[in-house]
């Protein structure tokens, strides 16, 4: 007999993002989502030089569709980061290089972009405490609705 599984749809209630800037470009882009329960979940997507050159790329000429480009990316990353995290139940994926470290904390506001545990920055979080922007995020959302 098969059993019935909650889909991640069926425990999300709301979903934000928002990005950390370096230079006019996104460069951290995070998504946080709250769960019925009232936990919260955050996927980060950091955006490498390389992403940057191939943007530059294939458009040459619009700067804002550069940024619309790696702000979607980046958007499209950090969430399926957060719903895997929510799905597996844990935080994973630790950024391990001494270089990516350097870019994160060279940046304001970037640290806090990311899950803080065990003394490493984490790319997904399970059931986290939010940031002050995170929480001011949930703020607006909640005097929309």
């Amino acid at each position: 007999m098969a059993r019935k599984v909650k889909s991640n749809a069926e425990k999300i209630t709301e979903i934000n993002y928002y990005t950390v800037y370096k230079g006019g470009y996104p460069f951290v882009n995070v998504c946080v989502v709250r769960t019925k329960d009232g936990k919260f979940h955050r996927g980060s997507a950091m955006c490498h030089s390389l992403d940057f050159d191939v943007f530059k790329a294939r458009v040459q000429v619009y700067e804002k569709k550069i940024d619309f480009m790696m702000k979607d990316r980046g958007r499209v990353i950090a969430k399926g980061r957060a719903l895997e995290a929510l799905r597996t139940k844990r935080t994973y994926d630790p950024i391990v290089t001494a270089s990516a470290h350097e870019k994160v904390f060279s940046i304001f506001g970037a640290k806090e972009a990311f899950t803080q545990e065990r003394n490493r920055l984490w790319k997904a979080g399970y059931n986290i405490e939010l940031t002050s922007t995170e929480v001011e995020l949930f703020e607006k959302s909640d005097e929309n609705n």
